[in-house]
């Protein structure tokens, strides 16, 4: 996920990947502040009932849940977008180099999956960036159409499979009971390798996972539109998101676009609160949040839930890039931008800390503590990482993953020595 630089003098055929000083700081230190909020959310567990577990739970829940990975998203069609222009101001070929790109990734995705974290999402990411190659030179207002429609049918819960039988003329009530034996037979999958997690060894615990992994892919592939289903419309539809903001330039040119953006942070936040707290915040919710939506799988407490999220979302980090946009706030925050240059690391090492800390082959204390207990800790681990961070990339060009994962996209070492090049004076 890499950012633009200045085109060089003339264009060059050889593929080559941006070195840390051509990348954009500003959006580093946004993935710096998302990975802050992934370990804030996954570090949480069951809650107490004293009160400042409650009240820490409730923060999580409104401010963090959903909305960190879909900001995440939102970046990551923005880096497509800022990478496909750069391939055509270098005169290079995209496409071949695009799709090594996302292999890497789904194979970066199924190591973390089995080693350390099962609901690992590289894996969704490297399949919607496939697909998103598609919108790749669609015009915007197709771009962005797509991208809402894209966002309705995640947030009714519809799959390509439920599209597939409506066209056809399958009834819902046999759409429905497809998809719910798929989820049965998730589910019973799952709760063996959730028993794994809690009583065996590392050894079975892993196997359990890839147990877990082959039979729910097996079982999501088994509607009418086969591996179709894969593809999760919530994800396409932010990845378009981002894709439009990045071709836009919205994030490029924050002076030309500082009114637009001003709105959408604006309207994410003070609209996207409100519709967080109604979905998840309140003690008791009212019947009429409940209220079934006909022809959907989802209820108006739903709806409330994912348009807060994709709305806070952009309020984050359209607030974020328009605030960045001031010198002296990049200068306070230039200690995140190592945190997000390092984001693949970062994201796997959050899951291997945490599921040692957890699971039964580690110290086990799942359920031992509350919310704040939970937050606390993640908040040390973040700072652990804020230092590893900066000090690794004061001595290496990469993180060790993003190493990985070029060497794995471009095919030779050569291209991108890990070491620091320090320019001769």
């Amino acid at each position: 996920m890499t950012s633009p630089a200045q085109p060089a003098s003339a264009p060059s055929c050889t593929p080559s990947p941006l070195s840390g000083r051509e990348r954009n700081h500003s959006l580093d230190i946004i993935r710096g502040v998302a990975i802050f909020g992934l370990i804030w959310v996954h570090s949480q567990g069951p809650v107490a009932t004293v009160a400042v577990d409650k009240v820490s739970s409730w923060a999580e829940v409104v401010l963090a849940d959903g909305k960190f990975w879909t900001m995440f998203s939102i970046l990551f069609g923005v880096s497509l977008a800022m990478q496909l222009g750069l391939a055509e101001s270098r005169g290079e070929k995209f496409v071949a180099r695009w799709l090594r790109r996302m292999a890497a990734l789904f194979a970066i995705g199924c190591a973390n999956a089995l080693l350390f974290w099962p609901d690992d999402i590289l894996r969704q990411y490297a399949m919607v960036g496939v697909v998103l190659l598609l919108f790749r030179k669609a015009p915007l207002r197709l771009v962005l159409g797509a991208a809402i429609v894209f966002w309705m049918l995640g947030v009714n819960d519809q799959n390509p499979s439920t599209l597939v039988g409506r066209a056809i003329g399958r009834s819902d009530a046999a759409l429905l009971e497809q998809r719910r034996q798929a989820q049965s037979r998730i589910g019973v999958s799952l709760g063996r390798l959730q028993l794994a997690m809690r009583k065996g060894t590392y050894g079975e615990t892993v196997r359990a996972r890839a147990t877990y992994m082959t039979e729910s892919y097996a079982a999501r592939s088994s509607g009418l539109a086969g591996p179709l289903n894969l593809i999760g419309f919530v994800y396409l539809s932010t990845f378009l998101f981002g894709l439009y903001a990045g071709r836009r330039r919205l994030l490029g040119e924050v002076g030309a676009n500082a009114r637009l953006l001003r709105s959408i942070a604006l309207t994410g936040l003070f609209i996207g609160l409100p519709l967080s707290i109604l979905a998840r915040g309140v003690a008791s919710t009212p019947a009429w949040l409940a209220t079934h939506i006909g022809g959907t799988g989802t209820d108006i407490r739903g709806v409330f839930f994912e348009t807060s999220r994709l709305l806070l979302a952009c309020g984050y980090v359209f607030g974020l890039v328009l605030l960045l946009a001031r010198q002296e706030w990049r200068s306070r925050l230039r200690w995140l931008a190592a945190v997000g240059r390092m984001g693949l690391t970062n994201y796997v090492m959050q899951g291997a800390f945490l599921s040692t800390l957890r699971l039964g082959y580690g110290f086990g204390l799942r359920g031992r503590f509350g919310s704040l207990a939970w937050t606390l800790i993640a908040m040390g681990f973040f700072v652990v990482q804020i230092a590893f961070s900066n000090w690794w990339l004061s001595r290496l060009e990469y993180g060790p993953l993003e190493w990985l994962w070029r060497r794995l996209t471009y095919g030779r070492v050569g291209r991108f020595p890990l070491r620091v090049r320090v320019a001769p004076a």
